[in-house]
């Protein structure tokens, strides 16, 4: 598809749906603009300076694809109206530049590739034991990759939690420095399960002590995750996680 084809979507209102796969996930409830890119969808927030969430699919086929060349820089993301924030916002402030979705879950495109270093796909995060190689994001990603492999593909929502905040970072653009949550759907939308990750730089024993419900992340970010599924559904898939389900898809 012609690269101009891949418009952003200059809405501002969370409360919508796309017709592609990931339409069941877009969470509801949030107020700020979404905006559209090639591999990932996300809703830009300008009072905190990033996206309350950023939603895709991610396959195995993608995840089997060759590596792309690191990008060097990262962009302010050209199709957030009120402007997202700058490469040079996190500059001398102690927080990594960290991805919500990891550049390598966008690498079918050398463009879709580029967009990943959009800054509205970038929380400040901790590096050392959080964001770089054998902290808790960083593992979390890995078991991302791990289930989406066994799986063929997985659903995404990945964001920052706005509460029990580490203050702000920046001078004239001020964004805050949040927790972070990951929430995943199995394709056939019949088990979910999410994780919510202090942002410190204290390892967890397991991961999946850092597991909850979509019902309690709901409670955490103030968002409806799967809200055109059916009632029945939600309330099979939100009130209880299967963790014999998801630890036998990573042994």
């Amino acid at each position: 598809m012609p690269s101009y084809l891949y418009t952003a979507l200059f809405l501002f209102s969370c409360n919508l749906s796309f017709s592609q796969s990931i339409d069941d996930v877009i969470p509801s409830g949030a107020k700020g603009q979404v905006v559209q890119h090639q591999e990932y969808t996300l809703c830009y927030s300008e009072q905190h300076e990033q996206a309350f969430w950023v939603a895709y699919e991610l396959t195995a086929a993608e995840l089997r694809l060759p590596s792309r060349k690191r990008e060097s820089s990262f962009k302010t993301d050209p199709y957030v109206a009120t402007k997202s924030a700058s490469h040079k916002d996190y500059t001398n402030s102690g927080y990594d530049r960290g991805h919500i979705s990891r550049a390598e879950f966008n690498k079918s495109t050398a463009s879709s590739y580029r967009e990943s270093y959009y800054m509205s796909n970038i929380s400040p995060q901790i590096g050392v034991n959080f964001n770089r190689r054998g902290g808790d994001w960083y593992k979390l990603e890995e078991l991302e990759k791990k289930i989406a492999f066994k799986l063929g593909s997985i659903y995404v929502v990945s964001g920052p939690i706005f509460q029990n905040n580490l203050g702000v970072i920046g001078t004239k653009t001020k964004i805050t420095v949040p927790g972070f949550f990951k929430a995943f759907l199995s394709q056939d939308k019949s088990q979910a399960i999410a994780f919510v990750l202090k942002h410190d730089n204290v390892d967890v024993d397991s991961l999946w002590a850092t597991v909850v419900t979509i019902d309690e992340l709901e409670e955490f970010t103030n968002f409806n995750f799967y809200p055109t599924l059916s009632i029945n559904s939600q309330a099979k898939l939100e009130g209880t996680v299967s963790l014999n389900y998801w630890k036998a898809l990573v042994k």
